[in-house]
């Protein structure tokens, strides 16, 4: 097992939430181009939890993207980072949560991304657990980070879940 010993805790939802909470839309095997987003059809809401993982050998980086308005004028990105974080190694990575396109509201004020972060082995996969409640986000990566973030989409379409990686 990979360990990282700079952080051995492990950082996991509480056990209550393993339990099926409303309707399950599952998507495996999903594959696409380099740069091309892919929306997930019939995946969409304000309150989701979405669990994926995601292989991504060739890509620099992944993004899913949440709280999305249909042409993505709106959208809190999730991304990973294949980089040395701090040039430590070569299986660290950075995880973000991005709310710079989250809200086309003027007073929303801007802030930066929400970072850490995050050693995975060279074909470990990235294992993300999210967890949206209207305006806060909650994301579990790996068992070994963990980022929150407020947004506040102004659009009340603002509810798809799409996919891309470069």
């Amino acid at each position: 097992t990979f360990r990282d010993f700079s952080n051995p805790l492990r950082i996991e939802p509480v056990a209550e939430l393993n339990s099926p909470r409303g309707e399950s839309i599952p998507r495996e095997n999903l594959t696409f181009e380099s740069g091309k987003e892919v929306v997930l059809p019939n995946v969409r809401g304000r309150a989701l939890e979405i669990e994926a993982e995601i292989n991504f050998r060739v890509a620099r980086d992944v993004s899913l993207d949440i709280l999305r308005s249909p042409k993505g004028e709106e959208r809190t990105r999730i991304r990973l980072f294949r980089e040395a974080w701090h040039g430590r190694s070569q299986n660290a990575h950075t995880l973000s949560i991005d709310v710079d396109e989250s809200s086309l509201d003027p007073h929303i004020p801007a802030r930066t991304p929400e970072s850490g972060p995050l050693w995975l082995e060279e074909d470990e996969p990235l294992r993300l657990r999210v967890f949206i409640d209207h305006s806060v986000v909650e994301v579990f990566a790996n068992d070994r980070q963990c980022l929150t973030i407020r947004t506040y989409p102004s659009r009340e379409d603002s509810q798809q879940v799409s996919l891309r990686a470069r």
